[in-house]
Parts: structure tokens; C-alpha cells; sequence
């Protein structure tokens, strides 16, 4: 590599094909990247449809049992009261 080669173009015209085709590969991946987003609902169907989901307790709503005692309950509500009266 010396300076005539920079002056005959040579270089510029390597560097314009790298850039050409440097281009062409981010394009082509944003473009397959976009494509998959698109397609992912269907793709999620298609894999419900095949592996559905199971019912069980989980999805049904059950009252919680409680975890507080009756004082614990009554402190809640008085700083609920205490809280609401401040604003």
C-alpha cells in the first residue's frame, strides 16, 4: 500500500464494496429481526395450540386466607383512617 494507490482509487473503490456490502448485512438482519417480531403472536398461537396451557388452581381466584389476626386487622384500618384523614 503506498500513496498511488490512494491516488488512483483503488482503495476507494475496495472501501465503496466493504461499505456496500457491510450495508446489505445490517439491512438484511433489521429486516429478518422485524419479520420475527411480526410473527411472534402467530408463532404463539401455533405453540398454545400445540403445548396449551393447563388449568389448575393457579388460575383460578381464591379467596386469600387471612394472615392477620383481628388486632393486626384493626391497627390496618386505623392507619388507613389516620392516612385518609391527612390528605
Amino acid at each position: 500500500m503506498n500513496l498511488t494507490d490512494i491516488t488512483n482509487g483503488s482503495l476507494i473503490e475496495v472501501g465503496e464494496s466493504i461499505s456496500v456490502v457491510g450495508l446489505s448485512i445490517v439491512f438484511v438482519t433489521l429486516m429478518l429481526i422485524s419479520l420475527f417480531v411480526a410473527f411472534v403472536p402467530y408463532i404463539l398461537k401455533l405453540i398454545n395450540k400445540i403445548y396449551p396451557e393447563k388449568v389448575g388452581h393457579a388460575h383460578h381466584e381464591e379467596a386469600m386466607p387471612s394472615l392477620m389476626d383481628e388486632r393486626e386487622q384493626i391497627a390496618a384500618a386505623i392507619a388507613l383512617a389516620y392516612n385518609a384523614g391527612q390528605k
